[in-house]
């Protein structure tokens, strides 16, 4: 019955994670040791979020709960806006993909469409409920916010995903990318690199269209819930200049990472070096990086940070870069990997800064090191 109702998709989904699982049973010592590994990572997760200050951030869940209207309004538009592109997404993979020639009934695919919704708004739920929670577990007084914020939190976000599903299937999923191509065009040209400027310009295209297209409006929505009441005009054009520059920096290294997968899976037959597509691929975001520092520092000043905390920041930004880019080519051929050994090397330096702090340089070196030296092993 599921069969007939359901995508075919599903059983592939299914099948796909019972030989995961046939697969890791198959390979104990393996699986144990991926299993440690795993187990160290959510070790030390839970040991940096332990030292934050719980009582800090109720303080500012307290602030929001206090404009119920805008926070609800805002955390219901970014559930919509999520769970509509992923709808859309899901619908153009199908239809687009290896099962566009398959001759699955309409009513099918509208099911399966409705399930990712529903799974998508739980999720969204689930996670609300589970960071509330987890704040409140380090938080000293957690009990004046945590009842409100979750009483606002959880219908806001179902209503959202609800109207984000039903958006979704009101235009079937087919407009998911419309207008989407006619928002790369570049402004102003840019020095790229002799060899594959293609790749600097295709990346440069990525974060445009993304950017002017509002595929990242989610940020913008959470940006306006930060901004304090009674803050003063400089200080405010500070906040909203450096909340932008972020928002477009973060969509410009997602861009730089699809176009350096990508790129590598449209090149793998080449005969083409490591070192000139490394070079190739990591200029647009050098260049987004410096652009980063010096907006983003005078964003700061504009606030009235201390120097040391503009110091700090202009050294973080391309820190960062350099690390985030050796990964992600180390990994071209593996996005999945390359996004777990973001998310290692991330906890792992935050884990230094909360036991040493001195210890955040040198771990950084070793991290960068490591993936420059096996990226020119791959060469």
């Amino acid at each position: 019955m599921a069969r007939t109702l359901l995508h075919p998709v599903s059983r592939e989904l299914a099948l796909g994670a019972r030989n995961r699982i046939v697969a890791a049973a198959a390979r104990p010592a393996e699986t144990a040791f991926h299993a440690a590994a795993w187990l160290a990572l959510a070790a030390a997760a839970v040991f940096v979020w332990t030292r934050l200050d719980g009582d800090r951030l109720g303080i500012w869940i307290a602030s929001w709960v206090n404009t119920p209207w805008v926070s609800g309004l805002a955390l219901g538009l970014v559930a919509m806006w999520m769970v509509r592109k992923l709808v859309q997404a899901t619908a153009a993979a199908l239809r687009e993909g290896w099962w566009a020639a398959a001759p699955v009934p309409r009513v099918a695919e509208r099911l399966w469409l409705a399930v990712v919704a529903c799974a998508a708004a739980f999720a969204w739920v689930l996670l609300a409920a589970a960071l509330l929670h987890a704040i409140a577990a380090v938080a000293v007084r957690p009990t004046p916010w945590l009842a409100p914020a979750l009483a606002l939190a959880l219908p806001s976000l179902a209503a959202g995903a609800l109207a984000g599903a039903v958006l979704a299937a009101i235009g079937g999923g087919d407009d998911a990318r419309v207008g989407y191509a006619s928002h790369g065009l570049p402004l102003y040209r840019l020095p790229l690199p002799s060899a594959l400027p293609e790749l600097a310009q295709w990346q440069r295209i990525e974060a445009l269209r993304s950017f002017r297209a509002g595929g990242r409006i989610w940020p913008f929505l959470l940006l306006g819930l930060t901004v304090p009441a009674g803050i003063t005009l400089p200080s405010l054009t500070g906040l909203l200049v450096l909340g932008v520059v972020l928002i477009w920096y973060g969509g410009v290294l997602k861009a730089a990472h699809d176009v350096i997968h990508a790129g590598h899976a449209l090149l793998a037959a080449l005969p083409l070096r490591t070192s000139a597509y490394a070079r190739a691929s990591v200029q647009y975001p050098a260049l987004a990086a410096v652009a980063t520092v010096l907006l983003g520092a005078v964003a700061l000043a504009l606030q009235e940070a201390p120097p040391a905390f503009i110091i700090g920041y202009a050294v973080l930004v391309p820190a960062w870069t350099a690390l985030d880019l050796a990964i992600v080519l180390h990994h071209r051929a593996a996005p999945r990997r390359a996004a777990v050994a973001l998310a290692v090397a991330l906890v792992a330096l935050i884990a230094c800064a909360q036991v040493f702090p001195p210890l955040v340089l040198p771990a950084w070196a070793a991290l960068l090191v490591h993936h420059i030296l096996k990226l020119r092993v791959i060469a």
